[in-house]
């Protein structure tokens, strides 16, 4: 089965960097595996699980709308020119879902969580 590549746009401060720091800082083991202590807890791992090519890329913390949605093309365009898809999936939540990207690259663009 061939699948666009899907990508994971979270919304703004991302708790799971601020725990990935704080236990990097405290030398706490990671005792939780894979998934299951990010943004999109177990998302990413269950897609894959299922076949599909799943990205979680990292947008600014606390960056403008303007700024994550540069980061997040960006990053869309890198994960189109190492694959063999002309187009991606997105799923966005909160602030991820402000930053829009060119429709040429995105076939569809599920939100959740956004201010209409």
């Amino acid at each position: 089965m061939t699948t666009l590549p899907i990508v994971l746009a979270h919304g703004i401060a991302r708790f799971d960097i601020l725990a990935e720091i704080l236990r990097s800082k405290l030398e706490i083991p990671e005792t939780i595996p894979g998934d299951q202590t990010q943004y999109f807890k177990g998302i990413k791992s269950h897609l894959e699980a299922h076949g599909f090519t799943v990205s979680h890329p990292n947008q600014s913390f606390a960056g403008s709308v303007d700024l994550r949605a540069e980061q997040l093309r960006d990053r869309i365009n890198e994960i189109i020119s190492s694959s063999s898809s002309a187009k991606v999936h997105i799923i966005a939540h909160s602030m991820g879902g402000y930053c829009q990207v060119n429709g040429e690259r995105c076939n569809q663009c599920c939100t959740c969580g956004i201010l209409q």
